[in-house]
C-alpha cells in the first residue's frame, strides 16, 4: 500500500462559480424576503446537489436502457412500464402502461396526443388561412359540395 495515494474529498476550485451562485441566491432571497445563504452554506448545498444529479442520471439511464432492451427485443406491450422515481424519500413505483386514446375524426382518420401535423405555408400564414384550407380540403375529400358552388371552378 505504499504506492497508493490518499483519497481526498473533492474540493471546489476558486473559479467564481460558488461566488456567482451565492450572489444570485442572495438576490433571490432579498426579492422574496427570505434569509440569504452565505458562501459556506451555498458551498455545502452545491456539494449535495452534484452527487444527487449524478445518482438520478444514473438511475434514469439504467431504466431507459431496460426499456430499450424491451423495444429491440420485440417484447409485448404488457412488458413496458412507467416509472415514478423520487430519490429524496426514496421511492420507485412502476406502473402498467396503457394504450394511448385515439380520437376518430371520421372513418379511417384518427389522431392521438402523440401525433404531429406538419403544416406548410408562407411566412404570413395565419390561423384563419389554416382553418379555411382545412375546411376546403375536408369538403373536397368528402365530395359533399361540388366545386362550382364554392366558386372554385
Amino acid at each position: 500500500f505504499r504506492n497508493c495515494k490518499k483519497v481526498m474529498p473533492i474540493q471546489y476550485r476558486n473559479n467564481g462559480h460558488i461566488d456567482f451562485i451565492t450572489a444570485a441566491s442572495s438576490l433571490h432571497a432579498k426579492m422574496y424576503s427570505i434569509e440569504p445563504a452565505d458562501h459556506f452554506k451555498t458551498k455545502c448545498i452545491a456539494g449535495k446537489i452534484v452527487p444527487a444529479i449524478a445518482t438520478s442520471t444514473a438511475v434514469v439511464s439504467g431504466l431507459v436502457a431496460l426499456e430499450m432492451i424491451k423495444v429491440t427485443g420485440g417484447y409485448p406491450f404488457e412488458a413496458y412500464k412507467n416509472c415514478f422515481l423520487n430519490l429524496a424519500i426514496p421511492v420507485i413505483v412502476f406502473t402498467e402502461t396503457s394504450e394511448v386514446r385515439k380520437t376518430e375524426i371520421r372513418s379511417g382518420i384518427s389522431f392521438t396526443i402523440w401525433d404531429r401535423w406538419i403544416i406548410h405555408g408562407k411566412e404570413d400564414f395565419t390561423l384563419l388561412d389554416f382553418i379555411i384550407t382545412k375546411i376546403f380540403t375536408t369538403i373536397l375529400l368528402c365530395n359533399t359540395i361540388p366545386l362550382h358552388i364554392l366558386g372554385m371552378m
